[in-house]
């Protein structure tokens, strides 16, 4: 579940800040890392599939939180950009751009979690398949 939640800080703060934010994200994620995983998945002799698309559907879940933070960081220097009395007053563009924003996350959200279904039935059907060669090799040996 996702929530979004605000501070008052000086404009002037706002660059650290954000900075704080992305670093954090970095570190907590490690995208490069999960990205060689997959890569040395699909290197391997015998790939196992239903592992290689756990790795991605991971990265790929982790990226849209990417993306989530890096739109609300263009949202935030925006206004830093506007100066700070357009700071302290959103316009209504503004509320209509985050209220969108909100609707964007919540969608988001919803399609994450039948992408979720969608794949453990998918790993399911691998599993079952990969049970069944598996007794067929035996069976023919």
């Amino acid at each position: 579940m996702r929530i979004r939640y605000s501070f008052t800080s000086d404009v002037s703060e706002m660059p650290e800040k954000i900075a704080f934010h992305l670093k954090h994200f970095r570190q907590k994620k490690g995208l490069e890392k999960q990205l060689l995983e997959v890569i040395s998945s699909l290197a391997e002799e015998e790939i196992n599939h239903a592992t290689v698309l756990t790795q991605v559907f991971s990265l790929r879940e982790d990226l849209a939180k990417l993306d989530l933070l890096l739109d609300e960081v263009s949202d935030i220097i925006t206004v830093c950009q506007q100066g700070p009395i357009a700071a302290d007053r959103p316009t209504e563009d503004e509320k209509e751009k985050n209220e969108a924003s909100i609707e964007k996350q919540k969608a988001t959200t919803e399609k994450q979690a039948v992408d979720v279904e969608e794949l453990q039935s998918a790993m399911r059907n691998i599993q079952n398949i990969t049970g069944t060669l598996k007794k067929i090799r035996k069976n023919n040996a």
